[in-house]
């Protein structure tokens, strides 16, 4: 299954913080059809004499604008005519639902003091909004709004073997919770698309399902619509649906830990590399910043299982919901006010405990946890 790409350019709004501006960088990339299967595949600058360019990463586009008005009947008499219908209206800008900073689609709501994880959390479920993720954090870090700051993602900032620098300033792999580092919020607010699919709950706004996508293109084209890459618990459930065949990027990197992931983002390696080759998919959960229910300790939380499930009937449940599991950051929120109870609780990052150092989001988890454990959960949105 294919989304017919849509890709918006987003222009750099002025930060509401204290913090530089930067112009965008064009991607130089285009997405191509091929004439004879209709494959799509990401492109340098140009399509080849057999593929047909469909769109581009820089392309503006906005929703087409409504219809001019009727022409004006013509005036009363046997040679009176009816007016004709008016022109096309031009093509609107893209809609912008974001309240804070929009830095190429990543709504910003604010960076906060180099502190504790949970504390880090704390400070952005307090603007109703979640630590980024690490795509989300990538997106920043090319327009130098963290700059060399090391920081948190909302799936703790593991680095694996110092591979992920790009995207959390160079922190360490297998963290203390109470290490002191930068707390970038982010909220996820992609505005309502007749080109969008909901997929079993999963609000699904672009797929690519070619294993040729490194971690910058992946992570730029979602936020270019101001979506982000899916988690494991979307994934989970779009695979089963058959939107996703090949290995994926989510939007934790990807780490397969000794394979165990396979069900939800395919066989991506341990500890991949930001060039490794992969689909993605971009998912959106809300089309406005405000929560949609009553938020919980500013998580919006919209369901709690202490009981559990295991990883597969969990995203299922928080899908059909309309949301996704909750990250590692937002379950901190929720165990630190009792009310994630459970002794482990999955994540929409598949809760590995990196050596029991993130046990303040998922509980007693192991390392490299299987995905067929039960384990509670919170949903999302």
């Amino acid at each position: 299954m294919r989304l017919h790409p849509l890709v918006y350019l987003v222009c750099l709004c002025a930060l509401t913080i204290s913090l530089p501006v930067f112009a965008q960088k064009k991607s130089n990339l285009v997405i191509c059809s091929n004439n004879t299967t209709g494959v799509v595949v990401l492109r340098q600058a140009r399509c080849t004499a057999k593929e047909t360019k469909v769109s581009t990463i820089t392309a503006l586009r906005g929703a087409p604008g409504a219809a001019g008005p009727k022409g004006d009947t013509g005036s009363q008499g046997p040679q009176g005519v009816q007016g004709a219908q008016g022109i096309q209206g031009t093509a609107g800008t893209p809609a912008t639902v974001c309240p804070e900073a929009d830095v190429d689609g990543v709504c910003l709501a604010k960076v906060g003091p180099s502190q504790g994880f949970l504390a880090a959390a704390q400070a952005c479920a307090a603007e109703g909004a979640d630590l980024c993720s690490d795509s989300q954090s990538w997106v920043l870090r090319q327009h130098g709004v963290l700059r060399d700051l090391q920081s948190w993602t909302r799936s703790f900032a593991d680095n694996d073997g110092t591979v992920w620098n790009e995207v959390n300033g160079g922190v360490g792999d297998d963290h203390s919770a109470s290490t002191s580092y930068h707390g970038p919020c982010c909220r996820t607010v992609t505005p309502s698309r007749a080109s969008d699919q909901t997929v079993n709950g999963v609000r699904v706004v672009f797929v690519y399902d070619v294993e040729d996508a490194d971690w910058r293109t992946a992570s730029t084209m979602c936020a270019a619509m101001k979506a982000d890459l899916c988690d494991r618990s979307q994934y989970s459930v779009i695979r089963n649906s058959s939107v996703v065949s090949v290995r994926v990027w989510a939007s934790d990197h990807s780490d397969n830990d000794s394979q165990r992931w396979i069900p939800s983002i395919g066989s991506m390696p341990d500890n991949p590399l930001v060039l490794t080759g992969a689909g993605f998919a971009c998912c959106a959960t809300r089309a406005t910043a405000a929560c949609p229910v009553t938020e919980t300790n500013g998580v919006c939380m919209i369901s709690i299982n202490n009981t559990g499930a295991n990883f597969s009937a969990a995203s299922t449940d928080c899908t059909s919901q309309g949301g996704y599991i909750c990250s590692i950051s937002q379950s901190a929120v929720l165990r630190g006010a009792g009310i994630l109870t459970s002794s482990v609780n999955w994540t929409g990052s598949g809760s590995d405990n990196d050596n029991n150092f993130a046990s303040v989001g998922v509980g007693n988890a192991p390392d490299d946890p299987i995905p067929t454990a039960v384990y509670g959960y919170a949903c999302c949105r």
